[in-house]
């Protein structure tokens, strides 16, 4: 009669997700008598690592689980076939299975050569989150998290796989509880590893494959240092004076068709382009833009988040690119995927305007449009009033010497990250630091789309500007129609060029 009724409830399921409010509660505080408050988990994410380790098939592997109060992850990594599990904890206990050992993690670095290259796989769930903030007797290590990441990928085989789960949000310390993993600390985590598959749920886990360090490059400040993987492809770059460096997000493919429709039609043998995309969890798009990468083989792919918070680790990854795979270029136009540019109208300028301009500072120049900060350690403060300021590019494009790249990433290591807007810090600190001159084009370098003048010529001075900013599908026709207008803007006033000039400052603002 007992197991009856209790099938009689669970006829409506097993939960899957624990409800986050109380249903039915006076059945459960007997018509509120007992007291309740809420204080939430959901344990039904460890499945998750059951899945994952059948998914990614640990049959017949060795493997470690770091941090481990109960066996559950050993169980399953026994139950999906593997051959051996090593469970690491700071507390201590004895276990007796002939398949699971137990290892102090106080004792680990003491013989940690034995253990190099061993594992073919490692979990950690609800674990690493917590290193450094003393709570299991670990030390306290304001780093202790990216220690422990450090130490897990010396003990990975090379293409070793690391089960890791820990809670996402906000960049978080939440002492002297656990971690919350942001944008920020999630790039830095992920240094040397690759993202495989992601199941979400209260928790994230996440399916990593250990990079071998061979195919990383490291970004490095005085205060963080991360390693990350980008696509290594043969470039041709002999003969080419520009590179147009455009960073994209990786979803922004009608913006990148958009613009390689227009190369088509413009195309010049001095100037070489590339797209740069980070990483993305969306397993789709991320497939998609390697697929794109092989139709097109014009996108630098890279193991760094993409968000607006890290494109200071991306510009940084695009300048190293450069520098490893393209230094031969004078020039590198630094863009965004929703500006428009003007390859023809660059070309003329270069060779009319910017080359005497280059040669006057030894190479050490960048041309742009300049606004000036009060503050390197605070966000967007601007110069206001007759205060006087940090002179910086404005983001959208930029046109810098390879030289002045060279001497940036050679100061990197000497600065600490003091703010992560990125054309604050580049074009900011670091060029100030290395002595780079900085000369304001607004007129070829704009905000909007407006009649700016010409030379003499009858040359256009506009080469690039911000002045559409689309959303990257419901405006693809109206930014390829700009894209091309744009492109053929000449100096003879006409109504459709004024309507033009006047359609594009309206949207603007």
């Amino acid at each position: 009669m007992v197991f009856l009724e209790w099938e009689e409830a669970a006829k409506a399921g097993l939960t899957k997700t624990p409800p986050k409010v109380l249903p039915n509660p006076n059945a459960f505080t007997l018509n509120n008598y007992s007291r309740s408050w809420y204080w939430y988990f959901d344990e039904t994410i460890k499945m998750a690592v059951f899945e994952a380790t059948k998914l990614f098939n640990v049959s017949g592997q060795e493997g470690a689980v770091i941090g481990s109060q109960a066996p559950w992850a050993e169980v399953f990594c026994l139950a999906n076939g593997a051959k051996h599990v090593t469970t690491v904890e700071y507390q201590k206990y004895k276990i007796t299975h002939p398949q699971v050992d137990f290892l102090n993690a106080r004792d680990l670095p003491l013989i940690s050569k034995k253990y190099y290259n061993k594992f073919d796989f490692v979990i950690s769930f609800s674990s690493i989150e917590h290193s450094g903030l003393g709570r299991y007797g670990d030390p306290i290590d304001p780093i202790g998290d990216l220690r422990e990441m450090n130490k897990i990928h010396c003990l990975l085989k090379p293409n070793g796989l690391l089960f890791l789960g820990f809670p996402t949000g906000v960049d978080t310390i939440v002492y002297n509880a656990h971690r919350i993993y942001g944008r920020i600390r999630l790039a830095m985590m992920f240094q040397g590893f690759q993202l495989l598959k992601v199941f979400h749920g209260k928790n994230i886990v996440c399916h990593i494959l250990r990079i071998p360090a061979e195919d990383l490059d490291v970004l490095e400040f005085k205060n963080v240092k991360l390693s990350y993987k980008t696509e290594k492809k043969n470039v041709e770059c002999q003969n080419k004076t520009v590179l147009i460096a455009i960073s994209s997000t990786p979803d922004a493919f009608n913006l990148r068709m958009a613009f390689r429709n227009e190369w088509k039609k413009n195309a010049n043998s001095s100037v070489i382009y590339r797209f740069f995309v980070g990483f993305t969890a969306n397993e789709s798009v991320r497939q998609a833009n390697f697929e794109e990468s092989k139709t097109y083989n014009d996108i630098v792919v890279s193991s760094i988040f993409d968000s607006y918070i890290t494109l200071v680790f991306k510009t940084y990854l695009i300048f190293k690119w450069q520098q490893n795979f393209c230094p031969s270029v004078k020039y590198i136009l630094r863009s965004q995927d929703s500006i428009l540019i003007s390859v023809p109208r660059l070309l003329y300028w270069i060779e009319n305007k910017f080359d005497n301009k280059y040669e006057d500072a030894d190479g050490k120049i960048i041309f742009c449009r300049t606004v000036e900060h009060l503050d390197i350690n605070v966000k967007y403060r601007i110069k206001s009033n007759n205060r006087k300021g940090f002179e910086y590019c404005e983001d959208g494009a930029y046109l810098i010497s390879s030289k002045v790249i060279k001497l940036m990433l050679a100061q990197t290591s000497k600065e600490t990250l003091k703010n992560t807007v990125e054309d604050l810090m580049f074009t900011g600190l670091l060029a100030e630091e290395i002595g780079a001159k900085k000369i304001n084009f607004p007129k070829h370098f704009t905000k909007s789309i407006t009649n700016c003048g010409c030379d003499k010529n009858n040359i256009p001075l506009i080469i690039a500007s911000k002045g559409i900013w689309n959303d990257n599908s419901t405006f693809m026709s109206d930014y390829a129609s700009a894209t091309e207008k744009f492109e053929n803007m000449s100096c003879s006033i006409n109504g459709n060029n004024v309507e033009f000039f006047k359609a594009c400052v309206a949207r603007t603002g």
